[in-house]
């Protein structure tokens, strides 16, 4: 069992580099929300960020420079890519750094120990029927399925904890930014409060100075 999770871990390293070999294809149509995208205009400039929403007229992103939502009109955009970094809701880079950090290896080693098996299965079906017709020893079409498995099921499962932990972090941040600013929006309403009873208080003295003003007059 070790030796099979020892081997989906290291195909899993295989997975993640041929990922990023990826990068860098054309998106036709909509891109999925929250999607890192190279963005060419007509006017020759590139923009970068996390998408956000498309419609008939506009794309909506989160730039990486100005860290707002900004909006280019579809008439103005020439084609979109994928772009081979990742941002939050800020458009902060997620580095492979903090990808790491939240990285797990759950669905990797599940989809692949599911692969290993059924492909183990299949394998030692195959064989069973080559092995009818063939010299072939049914241990070889085994090995070739449980490998294939392995592969293409840990693949599927290697994305999902890679997208995960991106997920986290950008959830994480996001939280962090949302604290921050309520912290602020909170200190900022104490703050008129505290300018509202300052004025009260200097218009009730103002107005008690009236009043003694008055009465001095009056005698």
């Amino acid at each position: 069992m070790k030796r099979i999770i020892s081997l989906i871990l290291i195909l899993s390293l295989l997975f993640s580099i041929i990922a990023c070999s990826g990068q860098g294809k054309l998106i036709k149509g909509v891109p999925e929300q929250g999607q890192s995208l190279l963005i060419y205009t007509n006017s020759g400039k590139i923009y970068e960020g996390l998408f956000i929403k498309k419609d008939i007229e506009k794309l909506i992103y989160i730039d990486k420079v100005t860290h707002k939502a900004e909006t280019l009109e579809n008439k103005d955009i020439t084609k979109i890519k994928t772009s081979n970094k990742f941002y939050d809701f800020e458009g902060n880079e997620i580095t492979e750094a903090n990808i790491g950090d939240e990285r797990g290896y759950s669905r990797t080693l599940g989809y692949g120990v599911g692969g290993f098996t059924l492909g183990t299965a299949v394998g030692f079906g195959i064989g069973l029927i080559l092995q009818s017709t063939s010299a072939i020893a049914p241990i070889y079409p085994m090995i070739l399925m449980a490998l294939s498995g392995t592969y293409f099921f840990g693949a599927m499962g290697n994305d999902s904890d890679r997208e995960m932990a991106i997920k986290n972090v950008r959830d994480k941040r996001f939280a962090k930014s949302k604290d921050k600013f309520d912290k602020e929006l909170d200190d900022t309403k104490k703050l008129i409060e505290s300018k509202k009873k300052e004025k009260e208080r200097i218009l009730k003295e103002i107005e008690k100075k009236k009043k003694e003003k008055g009465l001095q007059k009056d005698n």
